[in-house]
């Protein structure tokens, strides 16, 4: 993004934002144990939304540059300028509209609640809990120029009652040193205060090239491909993330883990970021055919050279004890190691009977290859008509073998 502002005869571009981040937890919140960059909303907007004065120093540059406050829990936001005015509120997880204003607030794809303040006017805060649990507070300046994060201070875990009002004051840039802030990040006083105003002090502190690493990578994927995930990407450090999981037809939602350990019942899951992290939703089936119907796929070697032949077994298992399973089907798959598609077979089963197995062979030529990783995927499927409309879904179970072709 660029934004080109006519100064009389000079132009000076300097880019330079400031991210405030707020998220808070309520007390039904899930334990804690965004892919997306910093998005803001300047390209529409005219230099002289944001005012200007005439000092000796505005004649020398110009600053465009936003704040932004992050806030991802049940706190109300008022924001007022240095004459004590109204410029944007957030209530109720609303924007709320404020006459003559030009400030923006808004709500992204992580739920969090954002307001944009221009860095060339004194502002403060009034947060206001509308719930009793804990608060992250985070004040980030992020530069175009850089284009990262050069500073960041970080404020985790602050107790709040409903009720509570935190303030945070947030200075206009010292127009003396804007060209070190720009590359470095600023010296700017900011402050947050507790309902009995006394100073709060951040948890983390990072500036320069140390803000600007501390980015991490959110990774979601689905155990077996039962369902679909969202929600991967990069976020700042202190910054809030939100996957979401939907199950395919036949699975239910079981939930999230990391590192083995269940982190999360809710198929929506929010949670701070502090580190690189995979998290890996899990489903269970649960109609008859995903609970009853089990498959297995082998092949005779792992390694195979030109010529060979893979020999493919699989075994499709009705574990039922009293359940008929009718009119499916059994798809084999062989895939490179960029998922396309090489080889495939179908075949139809009329029936399977309570605790019967039945086993499928064959064959490929690796001639019809070429050196590389390879996937086989089994997938038993059956079609289901709904009784109600025209309206049909497919219900599946899928395993999986890998091998290798070496020259």
């Amino acid at each position: 993004m660029q934004i080109k502002i006519q100064y009389a005869s000079l132009l000076i571009f300097i880019v330079f934002t400031i991210a405030f981040v707020l998220g808070c937890e309520t007390a039904e919140d899930n334990d804690v144990t965004k892919d997306t960059e910093v998005e803001l909303p300047i390209a529409d907007i005219a230099f002289d939304d944001y005012g200007s004065s005439n000092t000796a120093a505005d004649e020398s540059f110009v600053i465009e540059a936003t704040r932004i406050i992050r806030i991802n829990c049940p706190v109300d936001v008022e924001v007022y300028d240095s004459s004590n005015n109204l410029v944007a509120s957030i209530k109720s997880d609303e924007p709320q509209d404020i006459a003559d204003s030009s400030i923006i607030s808004s709500v992204n794809e992580d739920g969090e609640k954002l307001i944009y303040l221009p860095a060339d006017a004194d502002y403060y805060l009034n947060l206001t809990a509308t719930d009793n649990g804990t608060m992250s507070y985070s004040i980030n300046e992020y530069s175009y120029r850089v284009g990262g994060h050069l500073r960041l201070l970080n404020y985790y875990d602050i107790d709040i009652e409903r009720g509570d009002i935190f303030t945070s004051t947030v200075p206009l840039l010292d127009t003396d040193n804007i060209s070190d802030a720009v590359l470095n990040g600023s010296a700017t006083e900011y402050s947050l205060f507790d309902p009995y105003d006394a100073l709060i002090k951040p948890s983390i502190e990072l500036i320069g090239t140390e803000a600007k690493e501390a980015s991490y990578m959110v990774s979601v994927s689905a155990e077996d491909d039962y369902g679909l995930v969202y929600g991967q990407g990069s976020r700042q450090l202190g910054h809030y993330a939100k996957v979401n999981a939907m199950p395919h037809d036949g699975y239910e939602f079981e939930g999230w883990y990391l590192a083995n350990e269940k982190i999360s019942s809710t198929a929506e899951y929010r949670f701070r970021v502090e580190s690189d992290v995979n998290i890996i939703a899990k489903f269970i089936p649960n109609d008859d055919f995903t609970n009853n119907i089990k498959n297995t796929v082998e092949i005779d070697k792992n390694q195979y050279h030109t010529n060979d032949i893979v020999k493919i077994q699989e075994t499709i298992s009705n574990v039922s004890t009293n359940e008929t399973v009718e009119n499916f089907h059994v798809v084999t798959t062989i895939l490179d190691e960029y998922q396309r598609h090489i080889w495939q077979d179908s075949q139809p089963i009329e029936s399977l009977l309570p605790g019967e197995s039945i086993y499928l062979e064959n064959t490929w030529s690796i001639a019809d290859g070429s050196p590389g990783s390879y996937t086989v995927d089994s997938t038993v499927y059956q079609t289901i008509s709904s009784d109600n409309s025209d309206h049909e879904s497919i219900v599946f179970v899928m395993e999986e073998t890998t091998f290798t072709i070496v020259e």
